[in-house]
């Protein structure tokens, strides 16, 4: 009702000023659906944007610091040298690179979007349990370390993002500039 109200007044202004209330529609309901209606898609897409960046600043920020704290805070959970051992190869592998999940985040989230959001539950699927599972079956029995164990997160989450990343621009540069891609909102 609000956008019919907007419309209305948009058409009659314009028709008073030109005198044809055929046109003065037809300009209206450009200015509506195509103005109006868009403002709020750009304003809550640069504050999600921007909360997408502090989330992934603070990531940084907390792999950081935990990272350099990692043999006094394992210590708060185990006692013994080797398992504060086991726990900072973990961190390398696993919490230094989260970073690169909340990049996955932030490029998973534009695709859906762009109204897209099968190729991320795909994505994810394909990237996380089956290459996993073919990690697990072809690369760690060649070299069956912890190292090798932990590294299976780090590549999963980078075959991901390249996907990511290869879809969206494939959207962004192939369809959303060519103005291909369906309606947001």
């Amino acid at each position: 009702a609000p956008l019919q109200n907007q419309n209305t007044q948009a058409v009659l202004a314009v028709a008073k000023q030109i005198g044809n209330i055929k046109f003065a529609g037809r300009v209206g309901n450009l200015a509506v659906a195509h103005i109006l209606t868009v403002e709020p898609h750009i304003e809550a897409g640069i504050h999600a944007l921007k909360v997408q960046i502090v989330a992934l600043a603070l990531s940084l920020i907390i792999s950081a610091v935990t990272s350099f704290l990692s043999a006094p805070l394992l210590s708060l959970f185990v006692d013994t040298e080797s398992a504060v051992r086991f726990g900072q190869i973990r961190m390398l592998y696993v919490l230094v690179p989260y970073v690169i999940a909340a990049i996955n985040g932030l490029i998973g989230n534009a695709i859906q979007a762009f109204g897209y959001s099968i190729f991320c539950t795909l994505n994810s699927i394909f990237s996380v349990f089956v290459f996993r599972m073919i990690w697990m079956r072809y690369v760690y029995p060649h070299c069956p370390t912890y190292h090798v164990l932990m590294q299976c997160f780090l590549v999963s989450w980078i075959i991901t993002g390249v996907l990511n990343m290869i879809f969206f621009f494939y959207l962004y540069y192939g369809k959303f500039k060519k103005n291909k891609i369906k309606k947001m909102g």
